[in-house]
């Protein structure tokens, strides 16, 4: 049997999931999958409204789901899989449920990255996992700098940008200063 040393890492998509209403995979996922593929990792993706059994897709109602449930169950299907990565990068509501995650399964990751995962303004604590947070400047639901510092290892607050920045920006910039 042949091992491989080949690092893994998992992306997780915001809200929406990672294809568009034609079915294609979206550039943030698409450009982050490849950037990661580039350095070397095998690359698991993953569309949380998936994990999270989202049932109902209005964004009233995905909102919703996630708050009740949807956050929590996402977060534990991932744990209870026991897999490990050694990074994880999430976007918005995915960096939260790897977040979650890891606090259910500190070997879920050893690296994480959250784009934009502005619900981590309710954390308290921080995670085993090296932490990288990333917020538009605009954002107006972004964590205080105070939790930031309190749960992150490092973080960038992107000046003039919006929540979903990471859906035009190039991301890739932003990922490899991490």
């Amino acid at each position: 049997m042949k091992f491989s040393n080949q690092k893994n890492a998992i992306i997780a998509s915001d809200m929406y999931g990672i294809f568009d209403l034609n079915q294609k995979k979206l550039n943030y996922i698409v450009d982050t999958e490849k950037l990661l593929i580039k350095c070397g990792y095998n690359v698991t993706v993953c569309s949380v409204p998936n994990i999270a059994g989202i049932t109902n897709f209005t964004k009233e109602s995905m909102h919703s789901q996630y708050i009740s449930t949807g956050i929590e169950r996402a977060a534990h299907t991932l744990a209870e899989s026991c897999l490990s990565y050694d990074l994880a990068i999430g976007f918005s509501v995915g960096g939260t449920v790897f977040w979650k995650a890891s606090k259910y399964f500190d070997k879920f990751t050893k690296e994480l990255i959250c784009v934009s995962s502005t619900r981590l303004r309710y954390e308290k604590e921080p995670i085993i996992a090296k932490t990288h947070l990333i917020y538009g400047g605009n954002d107006i639901y972004k964590p205080d700098i105070m939790c930031m510092k309190a749960l992150a290892n490092s973080y960038q607050i992107l000046d003039k940008l919006e929540h979903e920045f990471y859906r035009s920006y190039d991301i890739r910039k932003i990922i490899c200063e991490c």
